[in-house]
C-alpha cells in the first residue's frame, strides 16, 4: 500500500482546523502557525506531567529520562487535540447557556418578529452580557454575507459542539418557514425561563451541600484523627492534615457556578495583589515566630476585613440596582403605550428613579451607544434588561406584554439572589464557627500544638474565604476571613 503524504497531511489540517474552530480560537491562514497551536498546547501538557513524575524518572536512569521526553513530544500533537476538544465541550456548554437567555430577551420583542440569525450577528456589541456569542457574532456576521440563513445555521451547527444548540436553531428555522417565529419565541422563551429557574434551584442547592461537606472534612475530621494520635503517631497526623488542606482549591475549581442572571460583578482587580500581599505577611510571621505571628495576623485580618467590607458594599449596590430596575419596568408598565415606548419616556422614567447609576443611564441614554451604558451596571440581569429595553425601541415592539416578560425575569433573579443569600448564611455561620470549633483540638494534642495553631488558622481562613465565595460569588470578597482572622485572636488559639 503506497504512503500518501498529502492525504496525511490534509487529514492533519483539517483535523487542527476543526479542533481550533470549535474550541473558539481565530483561525489562522498559516497552516504553521496552526499546527504549532495545537503541539504547542500538548507540549504544555506533557511537560507538566513530565515535572509530577521528575523524580521517578531519575531514578530509573538518564536513558530511560530521555526515552520517555522524546515520547513525551511525540504524542504532544494528539495531547494538544485533546486538550482542544475538551475545550470544544466547554465552548459548546457556554454557548448552549447564552443561547436561552438570547431566546428568553428576544421573546420580549416577539411582536416584532426579529430574524435572530441577524441579532446573533449583532452580539458583538454585547460582548459584556454574551461573551462566547459575541465571539460567535462574527462567525454569524461573515458566513451572512457569503450563505442563506439555512446555510449559516447549518454550517455554524458543525463547529458547536452541542445538540441543544443545533436544535434550537433548527427549531426556529422551521418557525421561520411557517411564518410562526412570534408564537415560537413566546412559547420557547417561557419554556427556557422555566428551565433556567430550575437550575438556578439545583446549582443553590448543591452550592450549600458542597459548602457542608467541605466544612464536614476540615473542621469535623480533625478533632478526631487527632484523638487517634497516640495511636497512628504524631507524622502521620500531621500529613493528613496537611492533605485535608488541599480540599480547599479543589473545592473553589469544582463549586458549581451560580447561573448569568444571579451574578453581580463586583469591580476591583486592585483587590488581588492586596489580598495576596496580606496572606504572604501572614504566612511570613507564622514561618519566622510564633511570637510575633499574632501580630501579622492581626495586620492582615485588618486588611482583610477592608477589602471586604468595600466588596461587599460593591454587591449591596448591585442588588440595589437590580431592585430599582424592577421599579422601573412597573413605571413603564403603567405609562400609556401606543405601539411601543419612545426613548423620551423611557429616559425621563429611568432618570428619575432613586438608583444613582440608574439615573446616569437615563440622563444619557441613547439607542446608538449601548455598550458604555452596560459597563457601568454591575447585575448582569440588569445588562440584559438595558439590551432588551434598546431592542425595543430598535423594533418598535416594547408592549406591556413584553415589559411584563421582562418584570418576571427581573423579579425571578431578585427571589434567587435573596434564597441563595438565606441559604449561603448557613455556611458563614458555619465559617465564623470554625475557629473555635478546631481549637478544641489543641487540648487533645499536647505532642504537636504548633502544627495544631498553623493548621487552625489556615483551614478556618481558607474555609471563611470559600464560605465568602458562596455566599457572594466573588472570590475576592474577604469579609468572613476578615472576621475569622478577629476571631482567632481573640480567643480561638488561646
Amino acid at each position: 500500500m503506497r504512503f500518501n503524504l498529502p492525504a496525511v497531511i490534509s487529514s492533519v489540517t483539517s483535523s487542527v482546523t476543526k479542533s481550533l474552530v470549535e474550541a473558539g480560537f481565530t483561525l489562522s491562514d498559516n497552516l504553521g502557525v496552526n499546527v504549532l497551536r495545537v503541539a504547542g498546547l500538548g507540549l504544555a501538557v506533557n511537560v507538566m506531567l513530565l515535572s509530577a513524575i521528575q523524580q521517578k524518572l531519575l531514578e530509573a536512569g538518564v536513558n530511560a529520562a530521555i526515552l520517555a521526553i522524546l515520547t513525551s513530544l511525540g504524542f504532544s500533537l494528539p495531547a494538544g487535540v485533546l486538550v482542544l476538544k475538551l475545550a470544544a465541550i466547554h465552548r459548546g456548554k457556554k454557548v448552549a447557556e447564552e443561547l436561552r437567555y438570547f431566546i428568553v430577551s428576544e421573546s420580549v420583542i416577539a411582536e416584532a418578529s426579529p430574524n435572530l440569525i441577524d441579532d446573533l450577528s449583532s452580539c458583538l456589541e454585547w460582548g459584556d452580557i454574551f461573551p462566547t456569542l459575541a465571539k460567535d457574532g462574527k462567525i454569524f456576521s461573515l458566513l451572512r454575507k457569503f450563505y442563506t440563513v439555512h446555510e449559516t445555521v447549518r454550517i455554524y451547527g458543525k463547529w458547536v459542539k452541542s445538540e441543544e444548540v443545533r436544535s434550537i436553531l433548527n427549531d426556529y428555522l422551521f418557525s421561520a418557514n411557517m411564518g410562526t417565529v412570534k408564537e415560537w419565541l413566546q412559547l420557547r422563551g417561557r419554556e427556557l425561563f422555566e428551565n433556567i429557574r430550575r437550575k438556578a434551584k439545583e446549582v443553590m442547592s448543591g452550592r450549600l451541600t458542597y459548602a457542608v461537606i467541605i466544612a464536614v472534612v476540615l473542621g469535623y475530621t480533625p478533632p478526631l484523627l487527632v484523638a487517634l494520635t497516640p495511636l497512628v503517631g504524631s507524622q502521620y497526623t500531621i500529613k493528613v492534615l496537611g492533605s485535608l488542606l488541599l480540599v480547599l482549591p479543589v473545592a473553589f475549581v469544582t463549586l458549581p457556578k451560580l447561573p448569568p442572571h444571579m451574578k453581580i460583578q463586583v469591580n476591583g482587580k486592585w483587590r488581588i495583589p492586596v489580598i495576596m500581599g496580606a496572606a504572604g505577611l501572614s504566612c511570613y510571621g507564622f514561618y519566622e515566630s510564633q511570637t510575633i505571628a499574632p501580630l501579622y495576623l492581626l495586620a492582615t485580618s485588618a486588611i482583610f476585613f477592608a477589602v471586604g467590607v468595600y466588596s461587599t458594599l460593591q454587591w449591596i449596590m448591585g442588588f440595589s440596582e437590580i431592585t430599582w430596575l424592577n421599579r422601573i419596568l412597573s413605571k413603564l408598565y403603567e405609562v400609556p403605550l401606543a405601539g411601543g415606548c419612545s426613548v423620551g419616556i423611557i429616559k425621563d422614567v429611568i432618570s428619575s428613579s432613586g438608583c444613582r447609576t440608574w439615573s446616569r443611564i437615563g440622563k444619557a441614554l441613547s439607542t446608538t451607544t449601548p455598550l458604555k451604558h452596560v459597563i457601568t451596571l454591575k447585575g448582569w440581569i440588569s445588562k440584559l434588561s438595558l439590551r432588551m429595553i434598546l431592542n425595543g425601541l430598535k423594533y418598535g415592539s416594547l408592549s406591556r406584554e413584553g415589559l411584563l416578560r421582562m418584570t418576571e425575569l427581573v423579579s425571578a433573579s431578585i427571589h434567587d439572589l435573596k434564597d441563595s443569600a438565606a441559604t449561603s448564611l448557613v455556611t458563614a455561620g458555619i465559617a465564623l464557627a470554625l475557629p473555635f470549633l478546631m481549637a478544641s483540638m489543641k487540648n487533645l494534642a499536647a505532642a504537636i500544638p504548633p502544627i495544631i495553631d498553623n493548621y487552625i488558622v489556615v483551614a478556618s481562613l481558607g474555609y471563611s474565604l470559600f464560605s465568602s465565595y458562596v455566599l457572594f460569588d466573588d472570590p475576592l470578597n474577604t469579609l468572613l476571613p476578615g472576621i475569622t482572622g478577629f476571631e482567632i485572636l481573640l480567643g480561638a488559639l488561646r
